[in-house]
């Protein structure tokens, strides 16, 4: 099974009763909110951003009409995996402007469990096991090999520490 779906955890969204859709729109929102471009307010406390609907089925048609991403958006405030807040003027302009803030419910729904938690698949339920025999097609020298990972690593991290400076 595929871990991940839209960058969201595939277990947990079954888990929750999610599907590819809900995915998709959570993923495209996600990304909208950790954008500094979003127009956002501050509500109670809380930092919530306009969503055009139409703009939001724009960027992600494969989910249908109007009506269908209105009645998920609906869902995932019931869930409480999203909150959303209508406001009736905006700079002045009356009308109806949905903002929308996530949740730790979607933090939850992203948040990877440890690699040691991951069942192994594929039949490696056993620790892999390291071997002695050298790469044939390795270009460095065998007497490179008898120089610890650590200064190989530091050394690597200093000299591109050094081409991002210059």
């Amino acid at each position: 099974m595929k871990y991940t779906v839209h960058g969201l955890q595939q277990e947990k969204l079954i888990e929750m009763g999610l599907d590819n859709d809900d995915a998709l729109i959570l993923s495209v929102i996600k990304e909208m909110y950790s954008s500094k471009k979003m127009e956002y307010q501050i509500m109670d406390g809380e930092r919530f951003i306009w969503i055009d609907q139409g703009h939001l089925l724009e960027q992600i048609p494969i989910i249908g009409a109007q009506r269908s991403l209105k009645r998920r958006l609906k869902k995932l405030d019931e869930m409480k995996i999203i909150e959303r807040r209508v406001v009736f003027e905006k700079d002045g302009v009356k009308g109806k402007f949905s903002y929308i803030n996530i949740t730790s419910k979607l933090d939850y729904l992203s948040e990877y469990i440890p690699w040691d938690k991951m069942s192994q698949g594929l039949g490696q339920s056993v620790p892999r096991v390291g071997t002695k025999c050298p790469n044939k097609d390795t270009p460095i020298n065998d007497s490179i090999n008898n120089i610890s990972k650590d200064i190989l690593c530091s050394t690597h991290v200093q000299r591109v520490i050094e081409e991002w400076n210059s």
